[in-house]
């Protein structure tokens, strides 16, 4: 459990990311590392699925209105409802989730208390960390996930936090936190999902944050913005 990881290094990590829909281990790490380079700092990688293996499952909530699926607490509905007919089925890949100090279960398996389980451990994380977290940065669907983490934190836990979101804007709504939102020009699935949340910057970019799909957004620039002391020179749009 990263909480009680035995290398201070590790407790000391003072950034996390999450991603969006479809995001592997290796797709979260990459996310992770453009940030990590651009900042010269270690980061924390949370992954909130398994890519393509349950991509449908992550697209009900990520591609086909998020705001309208965390409105109706969908995903949580559905995972309480498999841990009360198939608790060993709703038990598949949530071992993480599970192993947070106020996890809820049902017959043994974990149920979601903040919306899904990538918010869950955030939340936790968050809570419970020594040293809290200065800067999340969530990309897609892993915005709105750190959204619903940050939203019921005691008021110190969120003091001074920054939070960056790309190619979903979510509400401002959490006291001592600063938000930098990013949303590109191109990228008409971010616009769609928005749910009356601006941006505070439109960037020249679709809603891709890999490079190799340019015009990509350029996660660790945006993310740097919001780092004081960082050369802002080097964090211009291209």
């Amino acid at each position: 459990m990263f909480l009680s990881s035995p290398y201070q290094e590790t407790r000391d990590v003072e950034i996390a990311t999450i991603t969006g829909v479809g995001s592997s281990a290796l797709g979260s790490a990459a996310l992770a590392w453009d940030i990590s380079l651009a900042l010269q700092k270690p980061v924390l990688a949370i992954v909130p699925g398994y890519g393509m293996a349950d991509v449908i499952l992550q697209a009900l909530g990520g591609w086909f209105g998020f705001g309208l699926y965390d409105y109706l607490h969908a995903k949580s509905l559905i995972q309480n409802g498999l841990a009360n007919v198939a608790p060993q089925t709703a038990s598949i890949g949530r071992r993480l989730s599970a192993s947070t100090p106020d996890a809820k279960t049902v017959h043994g398996a974990p149920v979601f208390r903040r919306g899904s389980g990538s918010s869950d451990v955030l939340h936790a994380l968050l809570t419970y960390r020594e040293a809290p977290f200065k800067l999340l940065v969530g990309h897609s669907k892993g915005a709105l996930q750190i959204g619903n983490a940050i939203r019921s934190l005691a008021p110190e836990r969120t003091d001074a936090l920054r939070v960056v979101t790309l190619g979903c804007p979510i509400a401002t709504n959490v006291d001592g936190v600063s938000y930098y939102q990013y949303l590109g020009l191109y990228d008409a699935l971010g616009q769609l999902n928005m749910w009356g949340n601006l941006p505070d910057r439109w960037t020249p970019t679709w809603h891709s944050t890999n490079p190799s799909l340019p015009p990509a957004m350029a996660a660790g620039k945006y993310a740097a913005d919001a780092i004081p002391g960082t050369d802002q020179s080097q964090n211009e749009d291209l």
